[in-house]
């Protein structure tokens, strides 16, 4: 499976049960990428992704398939671990206030493919960095 969850500098995704930050433009290029293939996430963030026609919402990603992608927002993926092939991190570039962050230890077992800037619609820059298992 791939994982896609989107932090800020700090590794950050949540505060007070709530997503740091949001930005349209992320959320279109996230749908080009997926072309078409499974998205797994919570009910929490099908809002983001609303108009998509293939997701699943079921955060028990141990289901998920080799070629699906799982969003991480306000779900757990350290359990999944073994089964995770790719993660895509989204970073805002800055630092907000979090609670809940990215398991960036899960990062050890993978080498960073690429990493790419382009501009957001709230956000100046956006960089996606491609992480593949070792």
């Amino acid at each position: 499976m791939k994982v896609i969850a989107i932090v800020d500098d700090d590794y950050g995704i949540m505060f007070n049960n709530r997503r740091v930050s949001k930005d349209s433009v992320l959320n279109e290029h996230i749908v080009k990428m997926l072309d078409g293939r499974k998205l797994w996430l919570s009910l929490y963030s099908k809002q983001l992704f609303g108009d998509y026609d293939n997701l699943e919402v079921n955060q028990e990603f141990g289901f998920a398939g080799k070629d699906d992608f799982c969003f991480v927002e306000d779900s757990e993926i350290v359990s999944y671990e073994n089964m995770v092939d790719e993660i895509i991190l989204y970073k805002w570039n800055r630092k907000y206030p979090s609670d809940v962050t990215f398991p960036k230890d899960f990062l050890s077992e993978f080498n960073m493919e690429s990493s790419t800037d382009f501009p957001g619609n709230s956000h100046e820059k956006i960089t996606e960095e491609r992480y593949v298992r070792k």
